[in-house]
């Protein structure tokens, strides 16, 4: 990848101004980012200014001023996950070991103006097999250093954050503070996509503004009582106001004129989205502290918080905390330690408060583009609100303790911890009946806990020489302690999926951490070997069976299911048993291939018969028998294929189809003992509303079936 890939380059430059006098003080500073990236034209370049001030307007009132200025222009970024544009990606996916990258970097187009690619669409061959033309337009994934080269993507960063505070000494023990504090961020970006590529050609256009205001007053109070007791208060509140907003426009049905990136260029018309949102949250605050022989310290604070996010009836919510700690050292007979510096034992319980993000308390439609000719449309979100929402509360205890030896060379560093969260806010899987797939609710709790180990060490040190070691260590247990139950303590959701890809999937699994990965595997018995499901569970499986003139049975779908999902566990041992055959085959184990496809054709009509009461025992083993005689007399590869696909999709128009789109597998007649005919077995699938919904469509899709291997009397949907 050498010839892909770049060094990267940082230059950092910094220059500062400062001055003080016995009246206030002042600081001015500027710094500059430049950056290359490690692929090809990425870029990145970053100014920022500092400035901090503080002035004594008075013996007793004092002003600052902090404010930061950050500006970040950014090329080319890398784009991540799943997608033609991150060549990382296509790297591990799409890429074939042998290739020549630096061939593909330097030609990155053909004579012809096409894009230059090692895995182009290909010949095209009209009914008959002939030759008709070629396509030389890549196929699933572009050349990465074209991509490099031909995507557009610019974002410009604006951040200025800063505050500016005021403190009055009323007298020696109390003072009042105040500081208006803000957070600006304004952020624009461009992507684009040209011709040629194997995604769609595009423009879009982002532009986002958010800004927080934080208003706080506090009244400070300090007083030693006497030598051994001292005592320190706040009392204060906040007032703390959100906004964001989002605008987004984008080309529809692909560009006009090959990179003139302007949303004027959209083939159709363009989309546009706007997003608002405003949060606001109202603060008081407290907390104190004592001490005493400077050994033993308790501290109290507590905080209520009013959220514009809860409903009015709930959007108070309180929480306190208080620590307490014992400076062992301090006592007689360890002060005087050569050993032992300092001990302290520390122990503490908090709670934390957490609202909802904006506008999750009731229905609202949302928009569709584009519209319905000049008509607008709105949708009904899959996500239902919840006016009856709650805060979040996290309750956290911890212990620990701090021990410093040998002149403070060593410091041991040790604590435990243990945080739940209850009332947690999130959506919970619902019956679509509802009219949503989704509810928000108050459903789950989440516990963290874990140990922390510090060490510290200064092996050597002399008065021109140290060395300073460090060790850290952290466990750590998470787990959903569960997610949703009724009034009697019964679990009604245990897991919700959060996505994946077809090889894994993130669930949130009431007992297990969050975000657990799932994969798949076989079931295996205590001593490791495989266990093969005879009996599938297929419970509620939306078909009925029937058989078809080969002896095979069809599955027959009910009209009223449009887009029914196979079960996972469907015809599971009879895959175990094919892909066991095809792994001999291949030369990678030494069973008997025909023996174990015999085994998973068996297996593929037994689970079937099992699961619906169809004896079709009989006509499995002939059937099979038949199969693996004809695979052993031409090709074994051929047959173990066409096997898979049937275990695979065992019913379904969609796999049907996709078979028809692809020629995949070629399904040639086969002695076949139950029908003389010699047809061989396909499942076909079909609605019966379809016939009457999409007549074209089914009429076309049977004159399309070949009288020598299909039958013309099964119901299909062919889709177009």
């Amino acid at each position: 990848m050498i010839h892909f890939f770049n060094t990267g380059i940082t230059l950092m430059n910094s220059v500062s101004l400062s001055g003080a006098n016995e009246k206030g003080s002042f600081r001015l500073g500027y710094s500059n980012v430049d950056q290359t990236g490690t692929t090809p034209n990425g870029a990145l370049q970053r100014n920022t200014v500092n400035l901090n001030t503080t002035y004594n307007l008075t013996e007793k009132l004092k002003a600052g001023v902090t404010m930061s200025y950050i500006k970040t222009e950014a090329q080319n970024r890398n784009i991540t996950g799943y997608s033609n544009g991150n060549p990382l990606q296509g790297f591990t996916q799409w890429w074939q070991t042998q290739l020549d990258v630096k061939r593909i970097k330097d030609q990155q187009n053909t004579t012809e103006g096409y894009q230059y690619t090692w895995n182009p669409k290909g010949i095209i061959t009209d009914d008959s097999g002939n030759l008709t033309a070629f396509d030389p337009n890549p196929n699933y994934f572009d050349n990465p250093s074209w991509v490099r080269n031909n995507f557009m993507q610019e974002d410009t960063r604006n951040r200025v954050f800063g505050n500016a505070n005021f403190s009055y000494a009323i007298n020696d023990n109390l003072s009042i503070s105040s500081q208006f504090g803000t957070d600006i961020s304004q952020f624009s970006l461009m992507e684009g996509i040209p011709f040629r590529s194997v995604d769609p050609s595009k423009y879009v256009e982002t532009e986002r503004k958010s800004q927080e205001n934080n208003f706080e007053f506090r009244l400070n109070y300090q007083k030693d009582f006497s030598e051994d007791f001292t005592f320190n208060g706040i009392l204060g509140a906040n007032r703390m106001r959100q906004f964001t907003k989002r605008i987004t426009a984008a080309t529809s049905d692909g560009l006009v004129v090959d990179r003139f990136y302007n949303i004027s260029n959209s083939s159709a018309a363009a989309n546009t989205d706007t997003y608002e949102a405003n949060k606001g949250i109202n603060s008081i605050f407290g907390s104190t502290s004592f001490g005493f022989k400077d050994m033993l310290f308790l501290d109290l604070s507590a905080r209520n918080d009013w959220s514009s996010t809860l409903p009015k009836k709930n959007n108070s919510y309180f929480y306190p905390a208080a620590s307490i700690s014992f400076a062992l050292s301090e006592l007689d007979f360890i002060k005087g330690s050569n050993v032992v510096n300092f001990v302290k034992l520390r122990a503490s319980i908090a709670q934390a408060g957490n609202d909802a993000d904006p506008y999750r308390l009731s229905d609202v439609y949302s928009p569709l583009t584009p519209n319905f000719g000049s008509f607008p449309m709105y949708t009904v979100p899959n996500s239902q609100q919840n006016p009856d929402l709650v805060n979040e509360l996290t309750t956290e205890t911890e212990f620990g303790i701090l021990v410093k030896l040998f002149n403070s060379r060593l410091s041991i560093d040790a604590s435990y911890y243990d945080r739940l969260t209850e009332d947690q806010i999130f959506n919970v899987p619902t019956s679509s009946s509802t009219g949503y797939s989704s509810k928000l609710l108050n459903a789950g709790s989440m516990k963290n806990s874990g140990f922390e180990f510090q060490i510290n060490g200064t092996p050597i040190q002399t008065e021109n020489f140290r060395w300073d070691i460090g060790l850290n260590l952290t466990q750590q247990k998470n787990e959903v302690v569960e997610l949703l139950k009724d009034e009697n303590g019964e679990t009604l959701v245990e897991s919700i999926n959060m996505g994946g890809t077809w090889a894994a999937d993130l669930r949130i699994q009431e007992g297990k951490p969050y975000m657990t990965l799932y994969g798949q595997d076989y079931i295996y018995d205590d001593s490791r070997l495989q266990i093969f499901a005879d009996d599938a569970t297929l419970e509620g499986y939306p078909y009925g069976l029937e058989s078809n003139p080969s002896g095979l049975i069809t599955a027959k779908m009910s009209s009223n299911i449009a887009s029914p999902d196979a079960p996972a566990a469907w015809l599971t041992a009879a895959y175990t048993y094919l892909n066991r055959a095809d792994a001999t085959n291949l030369g990678w184990t030494s069973e008997d291939a025909a023996s174990m496809l015999e085994m998973g054709i068996q297996k593929s009509y037994e689970t079937l018969s099992s699961h619906y009461g169809v004896d079709i025992t009989a006509d499995a083993a002939t059937f099979a028998a038949a199969r693996v005689s004809d695979a052993t007399s031409t090709s074994m590869a051929q047959v173990i294929g066409e096997e898979k696909w049937v275990a695979l999709y065992p019913e379904g128009f969609e796999a049907w189809s996709e078979w028809r789109r692809t020629d995949y597998p070629i399904l040639t007649p086969s002695p076949d003992p139950l029908n003389s005919s010699g047809e061989i077995a396909t499942r076909y699938m079909y609605p019966t509303s379809e016939i009457s919904l999409n007549g074209a469509n089914y009429s076309s899709g049977v004159s399309n079936l070949s009288p020598a291997t299909d039958n013309n009397d099964s119901k299909v949907w062919w889709d177009q």
